[in-house]
């Protein structure tokens, strides 16, 4: 091979380096921020010398510089007393603009500011209305909330919801007179507050029409087992190691877990009204009951005389549509969505639910994968009766994108239309909710990815400053144009906008590839044949740099998606449903190294058919089915000959159930198998496995399950395990144990302050583990690896610093 080792190591450092951080690449995509109501936007484009705000008008179909940056950064420079690079300005947080004349309304240093483009010049004003929460609880992370809140704002402007202390307050927003309006919340029984991502901190809560009235909830983790951590090495620098006590976590199958009590409140009285429906256990979909991200679960009608909500019970096993009467706290199930495994809500685990209230005409769309495929239904809320269904065929809706009641009109994203194609490239579509008539507005052999507050990945890379801010959309506040950007796996990525007729209106951004290695060997996608000889499978393979087929290369089965997702990249850099380039350039990274790397979505994951993503349901080793990725790699072995298939390894980079079953069931195929933070389902939490792998019953279902801790007697080859010191959810030390009983050897790297995130330090240490074992070759001494987050972090404590040192002069 012609490149060092080292070499090597360096080119697939600058690599995965790149993801969040635009090193490599920049304007892989466009975060569009709507000003108002309007039909503009503005985003950020990256420069070489740092970033440009734009600004687009999509009816005039122009895109110019937003203000003028050097009169911005001078004018602020005055008032914070230190010179601004008027190409950089990283400064300036939390920004949105509004027009005629153009403003800019904006945080810096921790101060709030207008900049006026007329007048020129930067005012600070005061900060907007939050509100305090002075505890929290979060039980699934173990620590408290300390933090502001923005309130929740009625719809008359008058009063705003937060809350404080476990209970939920109102805000008397023309005396700023504060007042509980719960006083009997508690650490464990909180009112209006989620458990899960901070990045969806909502108030729990929706306001009825008239502003009389709260639809809210109780989360209720009362009485559960909870679950200790030993950190054998204290934040606090003391030597004797501490237990940490995660409260209010429950395991898969106990009898009490984490569950939402439903309730009315009459603001003025502050009478609760309890929902008569049982308590409804959390689940995987979406972000929260009453997100400010997706889609909410409870909604009023439009004259507030009723409430709906959408509640599954324990696995997903059942889905109902419930009108509530919200004088009596009664309720009526409409509709009741039945499995055999568990109903999806959306297409993936952590996407949008799909149903859509139509309240102006009180229909509710519903997703259903009843005919086979994820497809859309009209119901009478009236009536709970289905009317008709709105799409139909042997493909499915990935999103609702907008819906206009005037037009009667939804646009949509669909897969799978086109059989010539990959059944995981994106459409969009327009549909009529009456006719079902469907009208293609865009398609072709790519991707067409429209980045939403609601996807992950591209709310990650706002948060991680890689793209724009808070509070984006991929399509305009009237739904009349889109913001996209269409890409393949081996094509650059082009963003543009397209008006609800499909016309192309603007091209705004080609990602600029210029500081890509020389050597860059873009990805390819790939299809191949399933175990079973007929189901079509597709991937991709990554080649190493100057790959020849007269070469011999060991591969790696880069290993990713699981039941609830799948993570296989489709469009290049950031524009994937897997978390920004997390899938894309960390298996480049991997071929730089000397590998051919294979990625393929076996059957048992999602984006396909019912029959698909339902294969082996409940059993650890069927999702993303092994039999299907060894059958896979044989195949492309024959396309690219310099697959050296007797050296195969296996990486996953976190939580996947069943790469173990590799060195179990198909140890003469995998040599090498590095295995980062082992997930047992039975010791994950119960809102994903109970739902992706079913309830457990002891002493009734364990002995049908092959649980790996009882397989390992047929394990070989080489094994690495990687886990978290303080990771509450692994279960990496019941694999140990099963394999110490059985006298297997087996590597084992434990991470003193690891939860369940894949530092540079454990890839680096998994790079080193497949460069000695498969390619056969010492890997490099002291390499020092940092992900993109990890640089991401450096840079903001540095920044802290500086700012902390520029406040002390």
């Amino acid at each position: 091979m012609k490149y060092t080792l080292l070499s090597r190591y360096e080119r697939a450092a600058k690599v995965f380096e790149g993801q969040f951080t635009n090193k490599s690449f920049m304007n892989d995509m466009v975060i569009a921020h709507w000003i108002d109501d309007s039909e503009s936007f503005f985003y950020v484009r990256q420069t070489k010398n740092g970033r440009e705000f734009r600004l687009v008008n999509t009816k005039e179909a122009t895109n110019v510089c937003a203000f003028d940056h050097q009169t911005l950064a001078s004018s602020l420079s005055v008032q914070l007393g230190r010179v601004l690079d008027a190409d950089n300005l990283t400064v300036l947080e939390d920004v949105t603009m509004s027009l005629s004349p153009l403003k800019l309304h904006f945080k810096a240093v921790d101060k709030y500011w207008i900049f006026d483009s007329k007048t020129a010049a930067c005012i600070k004003v005061d900060p907007p209305e939050e509100f305090v929460v002075s505890d929290g609880y979060n039980p699934q992370m173990g620590f408290e909330l300390k933090v502001t809140q923005a309130g929740l704002v009625s719809p008359d402007g008058k009063k705003a919801l937060f809350t404080r202390d476990y209970n939920l307050w109102i805000c008397d927003l023309t005396t700023g007179i504060e007042e509980a309006l719960t006083t009997d919340g508690t650490e464990d029984n909180a009112y209006a507050f989620f458990s899960g991502t901070a990045l969806d901190p909502a108030v729990q809560a929706i306001w009825s029409p008239d502003s009389s009235r709260v639809f809210t909830l109780q989360f209720d983790s009362r009485n559960l087992s909870g679950r200790p951590t030993l950190h054998y090495v204290p934040d606090d620098g003391s030597l004797a190691p501490k237990m940490n006590y995660i409260k209010g976590v429950a395991y898969p199958g106990d009898e009490v877990i984490e569950t939402d009590r439903l309730l009315i409140i009459e603001v003025a009285s502050k009478k609760q009204i309890s929902v008569d429906y049982e308590q409804i256990p959390m689940n995987s979909y979406g972000f929260s009951f009453f997100s400010s991200l997706s889609k909410q679960y409870g909604w009023w009608s439009n004259d507030g005389s009723k409430a709906y909500f959408v509640a599954t019970t324990r696995g997903c096993r059942k889905a109902r549509l419930v009108e509530l009467n919200p004088d009596a706290g009664t309720t009526r199930i409409l509709h009741e969505e039945t499995s055999d495994t568990f109903v999806r809500l959306a297409c993936f685990a952590d996407e949008n639910p799909l149903f859509v209230p139509l309240p102006e005409t009180d229909d509710c769309l519903w997703f259903s994968e009843r005919s086979g495929y994820g497809h859309l239904y009209l119901y009478d809320l009236k009536t709970g009766e289905m009317k008709h269904p709105v799409t139909e065929g042997d493909w499915l809706v990935r999103d609702v994108i907008d819906y206009c009641p005037k037009r009667r009109e939804i646009i949509i994203q669909t897969m799978g239309r086109d059989k010539k194609i990959s059944p995981y490239y994106k459409d969009i579509c327009k549909v009529n909710i009456d006719t079902g008539e469907l009208i293609t507005l865009i398609t072709g052999d790519c991707d067409h990815y429209i980045h939403q507050q609601y996807d992950l990945g591209s709310l990650r890379c706002v948060v991680f400053g890689a793209a724009g801010y808070k509070g984006f959309n991929g399509s305009s506040p009237n739904g009349d144009y889109i913001v996209l950007t269409r890409s393949r796996i081996d094509t650059v990525p082009e963003s543009i906008v397209i008006d609800r007729h499909g016309r192309e209106i603007l091209s705004l951004e080609t990602c600029d590839i210029s500081d890509l290695p020389d050597d860059w060997a873009w990805p390819i996608p790939v299809k191949t044949q399933a175990a079973d000889g007929e189901t079509d499978i597709y991937g991709a393979v990554f080649l190493p740099p100057g790959y020849s087929s007269e070469h011999s290369y060991p591969v790696i089965d880069y290993s990713g998606s699981v039941t609830s997702v799948m993570n296989t990249p489709v469009g290049a850099f950031g524009n994937s449903h897997c978390v920004h380039s997390q899938h894309y350039l960390a298996p480049i990274a991997w071929a730089s190294l000397g590998f051919v790397v294979v990625t393929l979505e076996g059957r048992g994951t999602s984006g396909r058919c019912k029959t698909f993503s339902d294969h082996r349901w409940g059993d650890p080793a069927g999702a993303n089915d092994l039999h299907d990725r060894v059958a896979g790699i044989k195949q492309l072995a024959k396309v690219y000959p310099g697959m050296d298939i007797e050296r195969v390894g296996i990486f996953g980079p976190e939580g996947d159930t069943n790469i173990i079953f590799a060195a179990i069931d198909h140890a003469d195929f995998y040599k090498v198998n590095v295995i980062c933070f082992f997930f047992d389902p039975r010791v994950g939490y119960p809102s994903f496995s109970e739902t992706f792998s079913g309830v457990p019953v002891p002493g009734e279902n364990e002995r049908d399950v092959r649980h790996a801790v009882n397989c390992v007697g047929t394990l070989k080859g080489k094994l690495l395990l990687v886990e978290g010191l303080r990771n509450a959810g692994g279960a990496t030390f019941r694999l140990t144990d099963a394999l110490e009983k059985a006298n297997k050897s087996f590597d084992m790297l434990p991470i003193t302050r690891g939860i369940q995130d894949p530092t540079g330090y454990i890839i680096k240490r998994s790079w080193d583990y497949m460069v000695e074992h498969l390619l056969g070759e010492e890997p490099p001494e002291d390499f020092v690896l940092r992900t993109g987050t990890e640089l991401i972090h450096d840079r903001l404590l540095a920044d802290i610093e500086k700012r902390k040192a520029n406040d002390d002069a």
